[in-house]
């Protein structure tokens, strides 16, 4: 079996037969983020006191920039939909000493535009 770990410090780190394999770097640091595993084995990672978001491909150890949210966000919700979309939610917007929850929502289409991938 093969684990995905993913570090702040923006370095996917893969698991399987008791050892720990770096994998590439994340193009972005962060912090609060989720990792959501789609159906085509890639995760989503989003958000992470940022507004970007990036694909983990496990067949290739790599990531891959996937446009980004309109809210930047960390410690929010992903979840997958049935029709494969992911829906985040909630979380804090501002700096790591300004803290403010957001009630707002948005959704990733893996199968949009690059530019419309997110939508409110």
């Amino acid at each position: 079996m093969k684990w995905i770990f993913f570090l702040s410090t923006a370095i996917g780190l893969v698991q399987s037969e008791g050892t720990f394999t770096a994998t590439s770097y994340m193009n972005t640091p962060r912090i609060g983020s989720t990792a959501t595993l789609l159906p085509s084995a890639k995760v989503l990672i989003a958000g992470g006191a940022t507004a970007t978001a990036e694909l983990f491909d496990p067949a290739s150890e790599s990531f891959t920039l996937t446009g980004d949210m309109v809210t930047p966000r960390r410690f929010h919700t992903a979840t997958l939909l049935p029709d494969e979309r992911v829906l985040v939610v909630g979380g804090f917007v501002g700096d790591s000493q300004n803290n403010v929850p957001t009630a707002t929502a948005e959704i990733y289409n893996p199968t949009s535009e690059f530019s419309r991938r997110w939508t409110t």
